[in-house]
């Protein structure tokens, strides 16, 4: 069904020397492959990366971008936190620029549809779009949780670019304010959550009502996870004849970063999770005056009961994050977050897709996850853009088959901390 292109890699057993030698050649050889003149890029788009201090394109970038702007369907998956946004943003744009008069119509229905499985995704996505256009295109960034005027105000000046969670999108277009009939390409960005998160019928609903004509949109699929499940649903929305599997993890590497270290901490559940964290913390980011770090808990109960202990508030700037709270209070946490002003993020899987803060480099879990797939764009929060970064994932004696279960699906390696003088052991 799917004409997947296979990796094949060689084990080499390498010494220091060697291994420091082989990323050195490793890295020249993707600057080289990535360089901008052997892609379609405009002056002016390549003069916005370089100000963005993108030099060169990214492996997930330059392995994609052929394939995107051609108009082929693409499922692209790669590890997080290595450009995937890029990676559909750029040839989307340049192409979408390139027919530039059609920017002019007022009232012009949108080339572009792009799915995000949240509303801070939906957000972040549509600013990259704005960061690296050079002409006019008009974006309209679609969620819950803001009136419908503005957005509806958006559609009705003309859009090129629809940035959107399924849900409202779903809205519009049963209140016939939102018209997908020429809509060119439809993006499907961390489908496997979106799909996870019950959106299945909503997708189908948006894409089913973006048949323009007898042209069947472009599909674009990307996230860091797409088991063996995801392949055949989202198949049915792909060609058999145009179609391409960009897959830069492969099946027997590391499904996790690998600028990120792993950790585990088995603790009993009389020890202070809070006091736990806040040593953690001190002890393994890089700069304690500088550096922030995500919790991931299980419940927004559990994020609202950290977020009331006297040991984080006491001791630095923290925040919460999860669906309880306004959309205007979410958009606040996180720009405060981003600029620096908090340091401790406490938040639910609401945080856990596509969200990119570089300066974040330790995430702490006060517990397994359900799947390894969460554990997976969890850590990957951290260790983003060639930066290091490190996870360490808290449990108890009744979540050791759950801590085997990830290791064993993740293909990673837990480093282990001792509770009492929280080194960690060989």
């Amino acid at each position: 069904m799917f004409a997947v292109r296979l990796v094949l890699s060689t084990r080499f057993c390498l010494t220091p020397r060697s291994f420091s030698r082989t990323v050195t050649l490793t890295a020249k050889l993707d600057e080289n492959l990535g360089a901008f003149d052997k892609f379609n890029l405009s002056e002016k788009r390549r003069e916005r990366l370089k100000n963005r201090g993108v030099e060169s394109l990214f492996p997930v970038q330059y392995r994609s971008f052929n394939e995107i702007i051609q108009g082929k369907d693409c499922i692209v998956q790669a590890h997080t936190g290595t450009g995937k946004t890029l990676a559909f943003t750029l040839p989307l744009v340049e192409r979408l620029e390139t027919d530039w008069q059609k920017t002019k119509i007022i009232g012009r229905a949108p080339r572009c549809l792009v799915l995000e499985p949240t509303r801070e995704l939906a957000r972040q996505i549509s600013d990259d779009f704005h960061s690296i256009k050079t002409r006019f295109l008009n974006i309209s960034t679609l969620y819950g949780g803001k009136e419908y005027l503005s957005q509806e105000t958006s559609l009705r000046k003309g859009s090129d670019i629809v940035v959107g969670t399924p849900g409202r999108i779903k809205d519009f277009l049963r209140q016939n304010k939102l018209n997908l009939r020429q809509c060119e390409t439809i993006v499907l960005d961390e489908v496997d959550r979106m799909l996870d998160m019950g959106f299945q019928d909503d997708v189908d609903f948006i894409i089913k009502n973006a048949s323009n004509g007898e042209k069947k949109s472009q599909m674009i699929v990307f996230s860091a996870t797409i088991p063996s499940w995801l392949k055949q649903r989202v198949s049915f929305y792909m060609s058999k004849d145009n179609f391409s599997f960009v897959n830069l993890i492969g099946n027997s590497q590391q499904k996790t970063s690998v600028n990120v270290e792993h950790f585990a901490l088995k603790i009993n559940e009389r020890r202070c999770r809070a006091e736990i964290l806040l040593k953690l913390f001190e002890k393994f980011s890089q700069n304690l005056k500088e550096s922030q770090t995500i919790v991931f808990c299980q419940t927004k109960a559990e994020c609202d009961e950290l977020m009331n202990s006297n040991q984080i508030h006491s001791s630095y700037s923290a925040a919460v994050l999860h669906g309880n709270l306004s959309q205007r209070k979410r958009e606040d946490v996180l720009k405060n977050f981003r600029n620096g002003s908090t340091r401790f993020l406490i938040t639910t899987d609401i945080a856990a897709r596509g969200l990119d803060i570089p300066q974040v480099d330790l995430i702490l879990l006060t517990s397994p996850p359900q799947d390894w797939e969460s554990y997976v764009h969890r850590s990957g929060r951290t260790g983003r853009a060639g930066n290091k970064g490190k996870a360490i994932c808290i449990y108890n004696q009744q979540q050791m088959k759950q801590m085997d279960l990830i290791q064993r699906n993740a293909k990673l390696r837990f480093r282990h901390v001792d509770v009492n003088s929280f080194e960690i052991l060989q």
